[in-house]
C-alpha cells in the first residue's frame, strides 16, 4: 500500500552516493495505514519479524528485526546491511508503529523502494510481502514464531558455512569476492586476498588418519581466524586451502597479515590425543590493484595461487607476494 505520496516507477540506474537526509515518519491518523493497520490480527507477535534474502548477494539470508527503527542501506553505517551497486547507502527504514505494524519508509534512495512491485514513500508491511530495494534485491518480510526464525537461520548457516571448520564456504566464498571486487573498483578503495595452504597435509592423513586430520584442520582454521580482524572474511576454499579477503587492505599491509597468519598456524604443534603434529602454511599474497578493471574475478584468484605456488617451489612455510 503506498503512502500519500505518487509511487515510483521501476528503477533502472545505480546510486550516485548523494548525501540523504533521514526523515522523520509520522503516520497519518486518518488514512489507508491505519485502516490497514486496524485490520491485521491482534495475535501477531510483532518482535519476531524478519526479513528474508530472496536475491543475491546472500539468498536465504534471515535478518531478525530487533529494533523499533532499522535502516537498510550499503555500507557498514546502516543497520542492515547490503552490498549491491542499485542500494543506496541510506535507502529504506523499517519502523514498527505504535506496536501494531511495521512500516517501511523510503529515505530519498535513488532507485526506490517497492512493495509488492509497487513503488511506495511510505507503506506498513504485512506477512508475506515482498520489499524490493532498488533494481537487484528483494526481501520478504515474515512475522513467525521463534522456532521459525531459528530453523531459517540454521538452514542458511548450513547453506554458507563448511560442517567442519564452521568457517564459510567456498559458495559464499565466490559470490562474496564478486560483491567486494564491485564495492572496492567503485570506491576506489584496496582489497587484498590471501591462499592459506597446509604443507604436506596429505602426510597427516596417511599417519594418524582422516579422524586426526579433521582435528588439525579445526585447529589450523581456528588459528587463522584468531590472527584476522573482524571485518575479514575467511572461508575454507578447497580441502587444506583457505581463503582471506581482506576489504580496505593494500598488499604489503595484507603481506603482514599473511606473516602473521604463517607464525601462528606452525609457531607450535597441533595437540591431538597423545600426538603432537607439526603444521605450516604456505601463502600467496594479490592486490587487486594488479589486475586490469576488465579482468574477471577468477583472475584475482588465479594471481595469489601462482604466489601460493611459488611459496611451496621456494620450499613452503613462506609467504609470497609480488
Amino acid at each position: 500500500m503506498a503512502g500519500s505520496n505518487a509511487p515510483r516507477s521501476q528503477p533502472g540506474g545505480v546510486d550516485d552516493d548523494a548525501p540523504v537526509t533521514l526523515r522523520e515518519t509520522v503516520p497519518p491518523e486518518q488514512t489507508e495505514v491505519t485502516a490497514r493497520v486496524a485490520a491485521q490480527p491482534k495475535r501477531v507477535v510483532l518482535d519476531q519479524a524478519t526479513l528474508t534474502v530472496l536475491t543475491r548477494p546472500s539468498p536465504g539470508r534471515s535478518i531478525e528485526l530487533t529494533a523499533d527503527r532499522m535502516v537498510i542501506g550499503r555500507g557498514q553505517t546502516a543497520d542492515i546491511a547490503i552490498e549491491d551497486v542499485g542500494v543506496s547507502r541510506q535507502h529504506a527504514r523499517l519502523s514498527r508503529w505504535m506496536g501494531l505494524a511495521y512500516m517501511i519508509e523510503d529515505l530519498g534512495s535513488s532507485n526506490g523502494t517497492f512493495v509488492n512491485g509497487k513503488g511506495v514513500q511510505r507503506a506498513v508491511i504485512e506477512n508475506g510481502d515482498r520489499i524490493q530495494i532498488g533494481p537487484n534485491v528483494v526481501l520478504r518480510f515474515s512475522l513467525t514464531d521463534r522456532a521459525d526464525t531459528e530453523l531459517q537461520q540454521q538452514l542458511y548457516k548450513s547453506a554458507t558455512r563448511d560442517p567442519l571448520t564452521q568457517l564459510h564456504n567456498r559458495g559464499y566464498f565466490d559470490e562474496q569476492l564478486e560483491i567486494e571486487i564491485a564495492y572496492a573498483r567503485r570506491h576506489k578503495t584496496p582489497l587484498s586476498l590471501l591462499l592459506v595452504d597446509i604443507d604436506h597435509f596429505k602426510s597427516v592423513n596417511d599417519r594418524w588418519g582422516h579422524p586426526i586430520g579433521d582435528e588439525v584442520l579445526v585447529e589450523i582454521s581456528r588459528r587463522i581466524s584468531g590472527s584476522c580482524r573482524t571485518e575479514d572474511l575467511v572461508a575454507r576454499y578447497g580441502g587444506e586451502e583457505f581463503a582471506l579477503l581482506l576489504r580496505g587492505t593494500r598488499l604489503a599491509e595484507a603481506a603482514v597479515l599473511a606473516e602473521r597468519v604463517r607464525v601462528s598456524v606452525g609457531s607450535e604443534p597441533v595437540f591431538v590425543s597423545a600426538d603432537r603434529v607439526a603444521t605450516t602454511v604456505s601463502i600467496g599474497v594479490a592486490e587487486l590493484a594488479e589486475i586490469a578493471a576488465e579482468e574477471r574475478p577468477s583472475a584475482f584468484v588465479q594471481l595469489a595461487d601462482l604466489r601460493l605456488y611459488r611459496a611451496k617451489a621456494d620450499g613452503r612455510d613462506r609467504v609470497a607476494v609480488a
